[in-house]
């Protein structure tokens, strides 16, 4: 792999450090939003709506994670190699219609995300996520869970990312 002077960084470990973030930020976070939701004892997701979630809550944790690196190379172009190398293991270099429709879904959930944060109406906003599965959700329980384990993954995004900051 060609390697690029970033400071400290190079390609390669900015794609180490890419794909380290997605399992933090990916898997590891859709790990606990599914343990949250699908727990035997307090299932809060219907079993023919669990795969839809799934698959909508792996975008927006896609999406969180890539917002997170935009906000930061905003201010510090160091950071721009990781949100390349973060890109790479999102979407498929290939443009097909997959591809963009991922694209367009991950953008989407991008502007979703800001909205949760920026205009304070989390259970309207947990509503209308919930209804973009199929579910009519209401209960204050299930709606308040999505809002907090969404804004709890995002302050450990940035907390990692900042981190990841310093050896950049």
């Amino acid at each position: 792999m060609r390697e690029t002077n970033l400071g400290k960084a190079t390609v390669s470990s900015a794609s180490r450090l890419a794909a380290q973030l997605y399992q933090f930020g990916v898997d590891d976070a859709l790990k606990g939003f599914i343990d949250g939701f699908f727990h035997e004892k307090r299932r809060f997701i219907p079993a023919n709506r669990q795969t839809m979630f799934a698959l909508k809550l792996r975008i927006y944790c896609e999406a969180d994670v890539l917002r997170v690196l935009l906000t930061e190379a905003e201010n510090d172009p160091r950071y721009l190699e990781l949100v390349r190398a973060f890109e790479k293991l999102i979407f498929s270099p290939a443009q097909t219609p997959e591809t963009m429709a991922k694209l367009e879904a991950v953008k989407s959930a991008m502007v979703n995300i800001d909205r949760l944060i920026f205009e304070g109406k989390q259970f309207s906003w947990a509503r209308s996520w919930f209804a973009g599965i199929g579910q009519n959700e209401t209960n204050p329980a299930t709606l308040s869970l999505l809002v907090e384990l969404m804004a709890l993954n995002t302050k450990s995004l940035r907390e990692l990312v900042r981190k990841i900051g310093t050896t950049l």
